[in-house]
């Protein structure tokens, strides 16, 4: 027998009054998972959600491929965790979701010098993948030479020289940086070792 729901406290209710009920729309996209699961896990945590509300809520926002996956389980509150547990597993893998975010930016048309909506575009979704590496710990990702180097590609010419001019262009510094030969820059000795070909690392 189910142990009996606890009644929500004084501050679940009050929480209730400023957190809205519905969750966000969530169709198996993995770079939309993050978002999706923090409000579930937040909200239930802030409103005393009971699994039959969760259940309910699971019900309505679920949509497409991410329904079809858990939707034997939806009608039965004591599976929420199996719900979530499973969405986990098919959509919020770390890989994943990184993966997706990639592919986004890689559809992304080279932004072209006269016109700075595209650029702005192209430098939000950059950010957007920065702001989640570095979220989920995936930090190893941000020093990656050949993503970096994939992105930068990416910038009009004007821009490209701006980066490899710029403090922030270490790749080009690295990969052009002579044997035997020291070189000034104000990055950290310990960003530039994890940037360096391996080659070079042994020196």
């Amino acid at each position: 027998m189910a142990a009996p729901e606890r009644n929500p406290t004084t501050n679940h209710i009050a929480a209730r009054q400023v957190w809205p009920k519905k969750l966000p729309t969530f169709t198996g996209i993995p770079r939309e998972w993050p978002k999706f699961y923090n409000y579930f896990v937040e909200s239930t945590k802030a409103c005393g959600l009971s699994p039959a509300e969760n259940a309910a809520r699971l019900d309505e926002c679920l949509k497409g491929p991410a329904r079809e996956a858990v939707e034997g389980w939806l009608d039965t509150p004591t599976s929420v965790p199996l719900v979530i547990k499973t969405l986990q597993r098919l959509y919020g893998r770390p890989s994943l979701v990184v993966k997706d975010l990639l592919e986004k930016i890689r559809r992304i048309a080279p932004p072209r010098p006269e016109h700075l909506d595209e650029l702005i575009t192209f430098g939000l979704a950059i950010q957007h993948l920065c702001n989640h590496l570095s979220n989920a710990e995936l930090k190893h990702y941000l020093v990656n030479p050949e993503l970096l180097e994939e992105m930068v590609e990416k910038l009009p010419a004007t821009r490209k020289l701006e980066w490899q001019v710029s403090p922030r262009g270490y790749i080009t510094q690295t990969y052009t940086r002579k044997p035997n030969r020291p070189q000034r820059t104000s990055k950290s000795p310990s960003q530039l070792d994890l940037l360096q070909p391996k080659k070079e690392q042994t020196r």
